[in-house]
This record gives C-alpha cells, sequence and structure tokens, in this order.
C-alpha cells in the first residue's frame, strides 16, 4: 500500500510539474506577441519601431532671399520587422531666422502622407526646398516620429543653406529711365509700343518682377520682365503701350520689382501722354459757290478739340463724310493716312432747278454717334 501511495504521488507531483512548464510557455509567448504589436504601432510598451531617414543630412548651394530652389528628397524607410506610423517634423534652432525657411512640398513621388503608414521594408519620399527668409547659414533639423509626433524621434537628418541679400532695383540700369507718348485720339486705337530695357549691374543674380500699377490710358504689351532671374550683365525687356480714354494729359507711373518677398524694392518709371477730344477739327472747300456738273474742292483736317493745330497721329484715320442732301455728292469715307493730318476730296454739284444752299458733315468712324460728333463744312450755294 505504501509503495502504491508513493507512486501515485510521483504521477501528482509530475503532472503538476508539466502543466506549470506549460503556463509558463503561454506567458512567454503573449509577452512577445505585445512586444510586437508595440513596435507595429511605435509604442504600445514593445521595442521602438525601426525608421530611417537618407541621406542623412542635406546642403542647399547659395540662395537669393525671397527666392526658392528646385527641391531635394529624402528617403524614410520602415526597417523594421512590422508596421510603423512615421511623422515627420521640421525644427530650427532657437533664436535662428531659419524658421520656415526650408519647406515640405507635396508634389513628390510617393509622398509621405500623415502620418507615413509604412510596411516593413517600405518607404516614402519627403521632398524639401529652400525659401530664405533671410540672409546667413541656415540650419533645421528634420525629425521622424513614430506612433505620435512627440517624444524622441527615431530617426533625424541635418538640413542647411545659405542665404544671400540679392541686388536691389538701384542696381539696375532702366533705360530709357521715363516714357513720352505723342498725342493720340480718343479712341484712335493704340501707339506703337515704346520698350523700356532692365539691366543687372550687380555681380549677383537678380529677381525682377513684371511691371506694376499701370493706369488707365497705358497698357503693358510683350514683356520678357515677368518673373525672370537675370544675370550680371543680362537684360530684359517691357513693351508700353499708350491708348487714351479720355482727353487731355494722361500721366502714370510705373514700377518695376526686383528680388523676393520679404526682399523687394521697386523703380519707378514715370510715363506722359496727351489724348486728343476729337478726330475731325475742321472742315474747309475751297469756294462758297459752284455751278451744276462743277466740282470743288473738300478737305478735311485732323486736330484736337481744344486747339486747331493741325495734329500727325501714328495710325490711319477713317472719316465718313455725310451731305445735307442731293444737291451734292462727296465720297462716302476717306482716309486721312497715318503720319499726315488732312486729306482732300472732290466735292461734286449735282443738278439743280434752283439755286440751293447745302453743306456735308465729317466724322471720325471711331467716334460713332454723327448727330453729336458731326463737323459741318461750310456752306455751299449750287447754282443751276
Amino acid at each position: 500500500m505504501r509503495s502504491l501511495a508513493l507512486s501515485v504521488m510521483a504521477a501528482v507531483v509530475a503532472v503538476l510539474a508539466a502543466a506549470g512548464s506549460a503556463s509558463a510557455a503561454t506567458a512567454a509567448h503573449h509577452g512577445a506577441g505585445g512586444g510586437g504589436g508595440g513596435g507595429g504601432g511605435g509604442g504600445g510598451g514593445g521595442a521602438p519601431a525601426s525608421i530611417s531617414i537618407s541621406p542623412g543630412s542635406m546642403t542647399f548651394g547659395p540662395q537669393e532671399v525671397g527666392t526658392e530652389s528646385a527641391p531635394q528628397f529624402f528617403t524614410i524607410t520602415n526597417t523594421g520587422s512590422s508596421t510603423a506610423d512615421a511623422y515627420i517634423r521640421y525644427a530650427a534652432a532657437v533664436g535662428t531666422s531659419s524658421d520656415g525657411s526650408f519647406n515640405s512640398l507635396a508634389d513628390a513621388p510617393n509622398p509621405c502622407d500623415e502620418p507615413a503608414v509604412l510596411a516593413p521594408g517600405a518607404s516614402c519620399t519627403e521632398p524639401v526646398s529652400f525659401a530664405p527668409l533671410g540672409a546667413g547659414n541656415l540650419t533645421e533639423t528634420i525629425n521622424v516620429f513614430a506612433g505620435e509626433p512627440a517624444g524622441t524621434p527615431v530617426a533625424s537628418a541635418a538640413i542647411t543653406g545659405t542665404a544671400f541679400e540679392g541686388p536691389t532695383a538701384s542696381q539696375m540700369t532702366i533705360s530709357p529711365s521715363s516714357l513720352s507718348f505723342p498725342a493720340e485720339y480718343i479712341d484712335g486705337g493704340a501707339s506703337p509700343p515704346q520698350t523700356v530695357t532692365v539691366t543687372n549691374n550687380s555681380s549677383l543674380p537678380a529677381l525682377v518682377n513684371a511691371a506694376t500699377g499701370f493706369d488707365l490710358g497705358y497698357e503693358q504689351g510683350s514683356d520678357t520682365c515677368d518673373d525672370v532671374t537675370l544675370a550680371p550683365g543680362q537684360s530684359c525687356t517691357i513693351d508700353v503701350v499708350f491708348i487714351p480714354g479720355t482727353d487731355g494729359p494722361i500721366t502714370t507711373s510705373f514700377g518695376v520689382q526686383v528680388g523676393g518677398y520679404p526682399d523687394i524694392s521697386s523703380a519707378s518709371i514715370p510715363a506722359t501722354g496727351e489724348g486728343l477730344g476729337e478726330l475731325v477739327d475742321q472742315v474747309t472747300v475751297s469756294a462758297d459757290t459752284v455751278t451744276s456738273g462743277g466740282t470743288l474742292t473738300g478737305t478735311v483736317q485732323l486736330g484736337d478739340v481744344d486747339s486747331t493745330d493741325c495734329v500727325d497721329t501714328n495710325a490711319d484715320q477713317t472719316v465718313d463724310l455725310i451731305p445735307f442732301d442731293s444737291a451734292i455728292s462727296v465720297p462716302a469715307t476717306v482716309v486721312v493716312p497715318a503720319g499726315q493730318c488732312e486729306v482732300s476730296f472732290p466735292v461734286t454739284a449735282n443738278a439743280v432747278s434752283a439755286a440751293t444752299v447745302t453743306n456735308f458733315s465729317a466724322i471720325a468712324a471711331q467716334e460713332g454717334d454723327p448727330d453729336v460728333n458731326a463737323i459741318p463744312s461750310p456752306l455751299i450755294t449750287v447754282e443751276p
């Protein structure tokens, strides 16, 4: 009986021992699983996620303040064995002007999202450009966090760039320094363009922006100075056209901007011109009496409403001729050629049964309403 009892006790001990070993093995397995799950999220009490950034540093060449470089690219890679959430943050050194000078761009192949969910071995691309807000040697750090954008980063890389103050408007040669346009008729078309040349006389590249501040009566034509970087000694051009909309002197001043925000300076270029109020100033005839079948010579002269001076123009001017009645005939239209200020034409007397007093009127086609703008000729007596 004692031998049997001992045997039973031994068997019980063996079973308990086996159960204990199984329980310990199970506990060890659960612990490993918990660590793996935490690593997948970059936390959770397990081993931290393993994320790398390449290259380990990035350097930008000299860049003018207010301009932006072409992008360079970091590659963020999950080097661990489970999925990781990567957050990217930029940090400038305290008290420096580099804060905000290095910019993350959205336009990249396979860009890093917020967060970038990376499977084991997967990577994403973080593009960076250099747009300095101040001059000097600027430095920032790109930090990669796992799980949440806080705490200690799991990977970091330094970004450096050198920024310089670019040339100012005072270092540009602007020729001519002012514009003066000949008188143009209202609604008579546009003047030939006048060209302003901007030349970089500094020893550094200069960012030049399009001209600004054009007022009514002036328009910007062809422009090669629109957001262009001029090398030392290089030039660009801006065409300006005068199109008056009102009578009398019209002055303006437009500017050419040099540099980028916040380092912008401007050069001012004044422009003057005069709008002429009428296209036809006066109408004359060679005589005040004509016999039926005879011919007089009529003349249309262009000029300003405020002056009897004959004024040359830079474009052909079409003038409509309108007889008062059938006692005379005139051409329907005549053209005053560019560079001239008057034109002559025949006035033919038609057959009449009694002496008839008549005339005709002239109006520039661009002026529109003959009842308002018609200029009458002197009275003509047509005799039978």
